[in-house]
């Protein structure tokens, strides 16, 4: 059986590659450029170049396949207009299924977020069935998978398609200007400032097998969390500082300090100066953003990665 991902050089990407070698599968990655492929080569992978733009490079190296992970997304957070990530995140999303239908792929799994989703408490967790709201729906980023995810259904009853919404992940092959960035703020420091809010975390191992596990398994149709550990930004620090060598001093930043240097990007912003410092993103750190896996937890694997786990491979990789 042959897979065909897009996006084959990102972090999660590069995961799900390794896992899909491993079960026996032959993989054709689709990436912008092959020489940042950071996993190891293998005889059953196949990496072609192209963009997700366009739909005519998309349809003709999916050709051959059976199978369709479709994980390629525009994810910084400093963009400074919705457009950077529609072309991306929704066109390109769109050109995915139209080369999925006209090929009669089997089956397509679609990579989303859990912001699409609707966080809880700790005591009461989000789940596939809360809807979001502010600040997330006000993301450019969290509004283009939305619509993504919209295509996705729309497109149903043509292509078979689940969703998988994985919360935020870390392990080997994470980089210091992408998801590894919160980990390295406090392995390379003195004092680690850090927000109220907090997060679900992930092993990125796991949620790749979360993905390839839906793809086998899951009905057409539905969507799935894949999430493990809720915790606050300050218990996630601390769990760096028993990893750094350091030992940061670890320093609340109070809500109303985000939100004035979120006014201040957010001005930036309109004059078109890309900044990852927003009004709403600066929110959304205020915020505790936590989800429970009841309904997906039989796609992950039986012993999930901790996210101590992840910490501590950031000393091996």
């Amino acid at each position: 059986m042959k897979v065909f991902i897009t996006g084959a050089n990102g972090f999660l990407s590069t995961h799900i590659c390794v896992e899909l070698l491993r079960r026996g599968y032959f993989v054709r990655g689709y990436l912008r450029q092959r020489s940042k492929f950071r996993g190891d080569h293998h005889a059953s992978l196949e990496l072609v170049e192209g963009d997700i733009r366009n739909a005519d490079g998309v349809r003709a190296a999916m050709e051959g396949c059976d199978y369709v992970i479709h994980a390629a997304a525009l994810t910084g957070q400093h963009f400074p207009r919705y457009s950077d990530y529609e072309q991306v995140n929704v066109t390109g999303t769109l050109n995915v299924l139209k080369a999925a239908e006209a090929l009669k792929i089997k089956k397509l799994a679609y990579v989303s977020t859990a912001n699409t989703l609707g966080c809880g408490s700790m005591s009461h967790p989000g789940s596939e069935d809360l809807l979001p709201g502010p600040p997330f729906t006000r993301s450019y980023y969290v509004k283009s998978k939305i619509k993504g995810e919209e295509l996705v259904r729309q497109w149903g009853q043509r292509v078979p398609s689940v969703v998988v919404n994985p919360t935020f992940m870390l392990g080997p092959y994470a980089t210091a200007d992408g998801s590894g960035k919160i980990v390295f703020m406090g392995l390379k420091k003195r004092v680690v400032f850090y927000p109220p809010g907090g997060k679900n975390f992930i092993h990125v191992a796991d949620a790749a097998s979360g993905i390839i596990n839906a793809l086998e398994k899951a009905p057409a149709g539905s969507a799935f969390l894949l999430c493990n550990e809720n915790l606050s930004y300050k218990a996630f620090f601390k769990k760096v500082r028993t990893a750094s060598p350091h030992h940061p001093m670890l320093i609340k930043i109070p809500c109303f300090a985000l939100t004035m240097a979120g006014v201040a990007g957010s001005f930036l912003r309109t004059l078109g100066m890309p900044t990852s410092i927003s009004y709403t993103n600066m929110m959304i750190l205020c915020k505790g953003n936590y989800y429970t896996n009841q309904k997906g937890r039989h796609l992950l694997p039986e012993s999930m990665k901790g996210t101590t786990d992840a910490i501590a491979e950031f000393f091996t990789y």
